[in-house]
C-alpha cells in the first residue's frame, strides 16, 4: 500500500485468495472478537514473552504470512512508566483506522476483500459487547476482595504446554457434543494417571471460550485443581473462585455483590452468602458451564461436590469434571440424573503427532547466552537422523508410553540431545524394564531419566540438578523462581552475606533437571511436571538424595544467619516489608525451618555441646547448628518476626521487637517442635524451663499448643511445671492443647497429671473448651477421666457433653449418682443430633419446669423458653415427630421457635400437632416472639385465622419489638396473599388494602408500631407501602425525607411535605433534602423543596451548600438556585465557593454563568490558590483559556509561591502550560492584556 500524490491510499489489486484483512488487538478480552480471523496456528495471540517488548509487532506478525495490511494502535513502548490505561485508546484507534480502511478501498478491490465491512461491523459490535465487562478500578477492587486466586494463569500454561492440533478427539466426540448441546448435562471424564486430563481440560475450557464468550448469555467457570496447590484451599475459596467468574463477565457490578462487599470488605462472607451469590448471578446467565480439573486430586472433593451438585440443582448448570478412575468419586455423578462419562486416553494419533512436532523441533529450554550455539548443534542433530529413524522413535516411544503423553513427553526429553543413534538407542532400551504394572511403566522411565541425569560429566551441573529435584520434591510449599535460585545459590562455606554472583540462570537450572521441572509462565511457580513424578521420588527419597531434609534445615538456618539479619526485627512495616522483597527466601526459611528440622530428626547426629562452635558450617549436626542459631538473640528475632507475619497481597503487618523479645531460644523450639535442640539448649544449661514470653506462656504451652509431643515429654522429664498460667486468661498447657484439638497432647499431659477440672479466667474447664469447638475425640477422653476419676466439680459439663455426642453410657452412670442434668441444654443438643435414646433418659430423669441450681444460680434463664433453640424447636427442626411427640407428653409449652421451624419447614402436620396443643395463643415469653407475628411472617392462613379467632392480640411485640403489622410490612409479599383469602377476595398486590386489613384487625399506624412499619418499608426500599403508610396516617420517621429525596420518591417527598415532614431533617452525613437534589441534580425536587421553604444556605459536614455541591455539574439546578438568591461566595471548609467547585470539575458552562452572577474571580481558597490555578492544576484547557478570557490573573502565586503555570507543569498539562506561557510572551511583547 502507498499514498498517492492526492494523499488518498493507492492499493495494488490482487487476486482473491492473496488479501486478506485482519486486526489483532492489545487488550485480552478484545482478542477473542479476532480469533476467528486467525488461522489455527496462530490463534493464541494471548501467550508472550515476558522480556518481549515487541510482542505486539510478533502478534500482529501472525497475520503476515500472507499479504496483509497491519493496523497498530497507539502503544506504550519505550514507556518507563508502564501502564494498562493505553490499551483501550490503542483498541479504538485500530478499530476506527480498520473501519475507515475498509470503507474507502474502490469498489473492484473491495470485491475481492475476504472480510467485508459488514463483516467488521459484527467483530467491532461483539468487541462492543466485550469492553462491558468489568474493568474499572472500584470493579476489580471488589473481584479481588472476592477472591484472589486467577485459575486463568494455570489455563494459559497448560494450553501453551499442548501441541497444536492434539486433543481434538474430545471436541468432536459424541459425548462432548451432546453435553454441549444439553442444559445441565453432567460429563465425567475419568483417566489414568499421564492421560492427558489436563491438557483437555484445557482444550475444552478454550473451546467453551471460543464459542460463547460474546455470548452475555453463557456463563463459564473452570477449576483447575493439583497435587500441591489444592491442599491448601478450602471450600469457601473455590466457591468464591466460582462466583468470581461468574461476577466478572458481567456488564455491570451486580448489586448484591455490592451489598455483600459493602457487608462484609473487611472479612471474608459467609459459605452460605457465597453460594446465595452464585445463585443470584448464574439466574442472569441463560446457560452456565463448569469445568473442574483433577477432582481426585482435591482432599475435601465430596464436600466441594455435595457444594456443586446443590448448585446444579438449582441452576442450569452443565459440569464438565476429570478424575482418576476412582470408583468413590464416579459413584457420587452416577446418581445423578443427567449423567454421561467419557473416558480420557491419549490416542495414537495424538501421541505420534507431539512426539513428531517435537523430534522436529528439538532443542529448548537451553542458557539464553547460548541459545543460537545449541539450537545449531540440536538442528544438526535433527538432520542427520534419517526419516526411517524418525518413524522408528515414534513408534517405539508411542508404545513404550502406553498411550501416555507424560512419558513420551518426558522419554523424548531423555533422547532430545542424543548424540548419535546409538546413545538413542541406549537410552530407549532403558525405557523397557517396566514390566506391567502401570507404576513400573512409570517407575521405569522415572530411574532412567534420574540416572541420565546423574551420569553427567559435569558433577557440577549433578549437583545443581539434584538440589533442585530436592527442593522441589520435598519443599513444604511450591517455590517460584527467584526463591529457588536464591536456595541454589545459598553457599555451606559459612560467608557473612548472600553473593548474589553466584545466583544461576533459572532456564539452566530447570534444563538440567531433564523435563522432570517446569516453570508456571504467569505465576512463576517451579514445579514437577506431574504428581506421579512427585509420588516417584518421594517413594525413592533415599535412594536419590541424601538426607534432604537435614540440608534444606540447614540451607535455611544459613540463609537466616546471614548478616542481614543480625540488625534484628525490623522496626516498621516498611522496613519489613523492604527486607522481604531483598531476601526472597525469607518467608520460605522462617515459615518452615521447623518442619524440616523435625523431619530430619530420624537422621543420625553428632552432638557437639561446646558454645563456641561455628554456625555456618555443615561439617556440625543440623541441631547444633540450629541450636547455635535460636540463641543468637537478633538472628533469632528476625526469624520469628517474619514467622508471626500477617500478609495478604495489600497489606503486611509484622510484630515488632517489644512484642516478641520474650521469646527466648527455648520458647522457639518448643513452638516448631525441636525436641532435639530442645534437649541440647537445657543440657548446655542457663536455661530458664519456666520462661514466659511476652503472653505469659511457658514453653511447655507454646509445645502444647502446637502439638509438639516429643517437646512436651522433654519439658515434662526436665521438670516443667503442668499448671503453669498465661497472663491473659490464665490457661493451662492442657487448656492450649485443647483449644488447639491437640487430642494426642492432651492424653500426654493427662497421662503426666495435669488437672482435669483447672478452669481459666473464662471460668470454663479443658472439657468446656472441647464441647464448644466441638472436639468430639478430646471430649470422649476426657468424659471418660473425669468418670473414673469421680471429679465433681465438673459434673454438669459431663452431663452436657454427653447429652451432646450420646454417651448413652456415661449418662446412666452419672443419673444413678444422683447428678442433675441441667435439662435444657442437655436435651437440646440431644434432639439436635436425633439421639432419641438420651432425650428420653434425660426427660424420664428431670423436671423440664423445675428450677434446680445448674451452678450459675438458677436455670431460669436457661429454661425451654421462646427466645433461644428449644429441644421442641430443635426436634421440630429436625422433623423428628417421635421426639416433638414425647416432649409434648411432658407439657413443654409450644413456643414460636417451635411453631417457626414448623413454618420453614412447610410441614402442615406438625404445624397442626403444634398448635391443637398450644397452651396460650400469644405464646410468647419476655424476650420472645409471638405466635401470631410468626405465622403472619410465613404467611400460614389457618394459624392467622386461629390465633386470632382466640384472642391473639394483634398490638403485642415480638422480641423485636415488631407488631404483626410490622412484621407483615417487612413481608408483605408474603403475607398478602393469605390476608386476601382471609378477606375472602382474590389476590391482589395491593399493601392499601393489607394495610386497611390490620387496622381493621385493630393495628395501632399512628402510634410506635406504625412508624416502625414505616421505618421497615423504607429500608426495604418499598415505596408503594411508604406512600400507603402515610397515607394512612403514619406520621414520618427522623431520615425519611433524605431517603425519599436520595432515591428520587417525589411522590413520598410530596406526601411528607403534606404531613408537616421537618425540611431541614438529614441523614447520617448531616444532609438535608435539598442537598441531596441539589447533588443528584433532580430539578423538580429541588423546586419542590424550595418552594416548601427548605433552607437554601443548609451546608453538610464539609461545608457545601446545595449551591456548592450542584457546581459540580448540575448547570439547571445551579441556574434555578442563583434565581432564587442563594449566597454566591459562601466557602466549604476548604475555602472554595462554588466557582472553585465548577473550575475544578471543568464544568466551562457553570464557571460561565457563575462569572455572569458576580463570582470573584479571584477569590483564595485555605492554600491560596485561585480557581485559575484549580483549573489549571486538573488540566481543564478549556476552563482555563475561559477564566483568563473573563479576566483572571495567571500570575497569581498559592503559599508554596506557585503560579497556574507551574502547578500544570507539575501534573504534566503541557497544553495549558504552552498557553499561559503564550499569554505572558504576547504581553511582553505588547500583544496581550496586561
Amino acid at each position: 500500500m502507498d499514498i498517492g500524490a492526492d494523499g488518498e491510499m493507492v492499493i495494488d489489486p490482487k487476486p482473491r485468495e492473496e488479501y486478506t484483512i485482519g486486526w489483532v488487538c492489545a487488550l485480552p478480552k478484545e482478542q477473542i472478537a479476532a480469533v476467528p480471523m486467525l488461522d489455527e496456528r496462530h490463534r493464541n495471540i494471548t501467550s508472550k514473552s515476558p522480556n518481549d517488548e515487541n510482542v505486539y509487532t510478533l502478534e500482529a506478525a501472525s497475520l503476515v504470512g500472507f499479504p496483509a495490511i497491519v493496523i497498530r494502535g497507539i502503544c506504550d513502548y519505550g514507556d518507563s512508566n508502564k501502564n494498562d490505561d493505553w490499551q483501550e485508546y490503542a483498541a479504538a484507534a485500530a478499530a476506527a483506522c480498520a473501519k475507515e480502511f475498509i470503507n474507502r478501498i474502490e469498489p473492484a478491490v473491495a470485491a475481492e476483500v475476504s472480510i467485508m465491512k459488514e463483516d467488521f461491523d459484527r467483530v467491532i459490535g461483539e468487541i462492543a459487547i466485550l469492553r462491558g465487562n468489568l474493568s474499572g478500578d472500584e470493579e476489580r477492587k471488589v473481584l479481588d476482595w472476592i477472591t484472589s486466586i486467577d485459575d486463568s494463569t494455570q489455563h494459559n500454561d497448560f494450553l501453551n504446554r499442548r501441541q497444536p492440533g492434539t486433543g481434538e478427539w474430545i471436541l468432536n466426540s459424541e459425548a462432548y457434543q451432546n453435553w454441549l448441546n444439553t442444559p445441565k448435562e453432567i460429563l465425567y471424564c475419568p483417566g489414568i494417571p499421564g492421560a492427558g486430563k489436563t491438557i483437555l481440560t484445557s482444550v475444552v475450557i478454550d473451546n467453551l471460550i471460543d464459542r460463547y464468550s460474546h455470548n452475555p448469555e453463557v456463563g463459564i467457570t473452570y477449576i483447575y485443581l493439583n497435587f500441591k496447590g489444592s491442599a491448601q484451599l478450602r471450600i469457601d475459596d473455590i466457591l468464591s473462585n466460582i462466583l468470581k467468574q461468574l461476577v466478572r463477565t458481567q456488564a455491570s457490578l451486580p448489586r448484591c455483590i455490592k451489598e455483600l462487599y459493602d457487608r462484609y470488605k473487611g472479612s471474608q462472607p459467609p459459605q452460605s452468602n457465597i453460594i446465595k451469590s452464585i445463585y443470584t448471578i448464574s439466574a442472569k446467565y441463560s446457560r452456565v458451564f463448569i469445568a473442574v480439573d483433577a477432582l481426585d486430586e482435591y482432599q475435601d472433593r465430596s464436600e466441594f461436590l455435595e457444594k456443586l451438585f446443590e448448585i446444579h440443582d438449582h441452576q442450569n448448570l452443565n459440569i464438565f469434571a476429570t478424575s482418576r478412575p476412582i470408583p468413590e468419586i464416579r459413584q457420587k455423578f452416577k446418581r445423578r440424573e443427567t449423567y454421561k462419562e467419557c473416558e480420557i486416553r491419549a490416542s495414537d494419533e495424538d501421541v505420534k503427532q507431539y512426539l513428531e512436532g517435537k523430534i522436529l523441533q528439538l532443542g529448548t529450554n537451553v542458557v539464553k547466552a547460548n541459545k543460537e550455539a545449541i539450537k545449531h548443534k540440536i538442528s544438526n542433530l535433527a538432520q542427520g537422523i534419517p526419516a526411517k529413524l524418525v518413524c522408528g522413535i515414534l513408534v517405539i516411544l508411542t508404545k513404550k508410553a502406553q498411550l501416555r503423553f507424560l512419558l513420551a513427553h518426558l522419554q523424548f526429553e531423555a533422547i532430545k540431545t542424543a548424540p548419535t543413534l546409538k546413545a538413542v538407542k541406549k537410552i530407549l532400551s532403558g525405557f523397557s524394564n517396566g514390566g506391567g504394572t502401570s507404576n513400573s511403566a512409570y517407575d521405569s522411565t522415572y530411574r532412567a531419566i534420574m540416572e541420565k541425569i546423574q551420569g553427567n560429566s559435569n558433577k557440577e551441573l549433578v549437583d545443581m540438578a539434584f538440589k533442585v529435584l530436592m527442593w522441589v520434591t520435598c519443599a513444604s510449599r511450591r517455590l517460584n523462581k527467584v526463591e529457588l535460585q536464591h536456595v541454589i545459590a545459598a553457599e555451606p562455606e559459612g560467608l557473612a552475606s548472600f553473593d548474589r554472583d553466584n545466583i544461576s540462570d533459572i532456564d539452566d537450572l530447570i534444563s538440567f533437571c531433564l523435563g522432570f521441572v517446569i516453570i508456571d509462565e504467569k505465576s512463576n511457580i517451579v514445579r514437577l511436571i506431574h504428581y506421579t513424578v512427585q509420588e516417584y521420588l518421594e517413594r525413592e527419597k533415599e535412594l536419590w538424595f541424601s538426607h534432604p531434609h537435614s540440608s534444606i534445615a540447614k540451607v535455611c538456618t544459613i540463609y537466616l544467619s546471614y548478616d542481614v539479619f543480625k540488625s534484628g526485627p525490623c522496626k516498621s512495616a516498611k522496613d519489613f516489608t523492604k527486607r522481604l522483597g531483598l531476601n526472597p527466601l525469607y518467608r520460605y526459611a522462617a515459615d518452615n525451618l521447623g518442619y524440616h528440622a523435625r523431619e530430619s530428626s530420624c537422621e543420625e547426629e553428632s552432638y557437639c555441646l561446646e558454645p563456641g562452635a561455628d554456625r555456618c558450617t555443615l561439617q556440625i549436626g543440623v541441631t547444633q547448628h540450629i541450636s547455635n542459631f535460636l540463641l543468637d538473640d537478633d538472628l533469632r528475632l528476625a526469624c520469628l518476626q517474619a514467622l508471626l507475619r500477617y500478609e495478604d497481597p495489600s497489606y503486611v503487618w509484622c510484630q515488632k521487637r517489644a512484642d516478641i523479645d520474650q521469646m527466648q531460644a527455648l520458647h522457639v523450639a518448643a513452638y516448631l517442635g525441636l525436641a532435639r535442640a530442645a534437649e541440647l539448649l537445657l543440657a548446655r544449661g542457663g536455661v530458664d524451663l519456666e520462661a514466659k514470653e511476652n503472653e505469659g506462656r511457658t514453653p511447655l504451652s507454646l509445645a502444647a499448643k502446637s502439638g509438639q509431643n516429643d517437646v512436651v515429654k522433654v519439658l515434662i522429664k526436665n521438670g516443667a511445671n503442668l499448671e503453669a498460667k498465661d497472663n491473659e486468661y490464665l490457661r493451662t498447657p492442657l487448656y492450649f492443647a485443647v483449644l488447639n484439638n491437640r487430642e494426642e497432647t492432651s492424653k500426654l499431659l493427662v497421662g503426666y497429671g495435669a488437672d482435669l477440672a483447672a478452669r481459666c479466667s473464662r471460668y470454663s474447664t479443658p472439657l468446656e473448651a472441647a464441647v464448644d469447638k466441638r472436639y468430639r475425640g478430646i471430649v470422649r477422653f476426657l468424659v471418660d477421666r473425669m468418670v473414673q476419676m469421680e471429679i465433681k466439680r465438673v459434673t454438669r459439663d459431663v452431663v452436657l457433653a454427653s447429652a451432646l455426642y450420646g454417651y448413652e453410657d456415661v449418662l446412666k452412670s452419672m443419673l444413678k449418682r444422683g447428678c442433675v442434668a441441667w435439662p435444657p441444654r442437655g436435651h437440646c443438643r440431644a434432639a439436635k443430633n436425633g439421639l432419641e435414646s438420651v432425650v428420653r433418659l434425660l426427660v424420664d430423669k428431670a423436671d423440664l419446669e423445675a428450677e434446680a441450681d445448674c451452678g450459675r444460680g438458677t436455670p431460669t434463664s436457661y429454661r425451654i423458653r421462646v427466645s433461644y433453640r428449644t429441644p421442641l424447636s430443635v426436634s421440630v427442626e429436625k422433623r423428628r415427630r417421635d421426639l416433638v411427640e414425647l416432649l409434648l407428653e411432658k407439657v413443654v409449652r409450644v413456643t414460636a421457635p417451635a411453631l417457626s421451624a414448623a413454618f420453614k419447614n412447610k410441614d402442615e402436620d406438625m404445624v397442626n400437632m403444634l398448635l391443637e396443643r398450644k397452651q396460650d395463643p400469644e405464646g410468647a415469653g419476655s424476650q420472645g416472639n409471638t405466635l401470631l407475628c410468626v405465622a403472619a411472617q410465613y404467611g400460614h392462613e389457618a394459624a392467622i385465622r386461629l390465633l386470632i379467632s382466640e384472642g391473639a392480640n394483634i398490638k403485642a411485640e415480638n422480641e423485636y419489638h415488631q407488631t404483626p403489622l410490622s412484621v407483615a410490612v417487612e413481608h408483605v409479599s408474603e403475607v398478602a396473599e393469605v390476608l386476601f383469602k382471609l378477606m375472602n377476595r382474590e389476590f391482589e398486590a395491593d399493601p392499601e388494602d393489607i394495610i386497611d386489613y390490620l387496622i381493621e384487625m385493630g393495628a395501632d399506624l399512628e402510634g410506635k408500631s406504625g412508624q416502625e412499619a414505616l421505618s421497615i418499608a423504607t429500608k426495604s426500599y418499598d415505596v408503594e407501602m411508604v406512600e400507603c403508610l402515610l397515607k394512612k396516617g403514619a406520621r414520618p420517621t427522623a431520615g425519611l425525607l433524605p431517603w425519599a429525596v436520595l432515591y428520587e420518591y417525589e411522590g413520598v417527598v410530596r406526601l411528607l411535605i403534606d404531613k408537616g415532614a421537618d425540611l431541614d431533617d438529614t441523614d447520617n452525613c448531616h444532609r438535608t433534602g435539598l442537598f441531596i437534589a441539589a447533588l443528584e441534580g433532580y430539578l423538580s425536587i429541588v423546586k419542590t423543596l424550595v418552594e416548601a421553604g427548605a433552607d437554601l444556605e443548609a451546608s453538610n459536614n464539609h461545608g457545601y451548600t446545595p449551591l456548592a455541591i450542584s457546581a459540580q455539574g448540575h448547570h439547571d439546578v445551579v441556574e434555578f438556585l442563583l434565581e432564587r438568591g442563594v449566597h454566591i461566595e459562601t466557602k466549604n471548609k476548604c475555602g472554595e465557593t462554588p466557582l472553585f467547585i465548577a473550575a475544578r470539575e471543568g464544568e466551562d458552562g457553570i464557571v460561565d454563568l457563575l462569572i455572569q452572577n458576580g463570582a470573584n474571580l479571584e477569590a483564595l481558597d485555605n492554600g491560596h490558590k485561585t480557581p485559575l490555578s484549580i483549573a489549571a492544576e486538573n488540566g481543564h484547557e478549556s476552563t482555563v483559556r475561559l477564566l483568563v478570557d473573563k479576566g483572571a490573573n495567571w500570575e497569581t502565586q498559592d503559599k508554596n509561591g506557585k503560579t497556574p503555570s507551574e502547578l500544570a507543569t507539575g501534573k504534566g498539562h503541557t497544553a495549558i502550560v504552552q498557553f499561559l506561557t503564550e499569554r505572558v510572551y504576547l504581553r511582553q511583547i505588547g500583544r496581550g492584556p496586561s
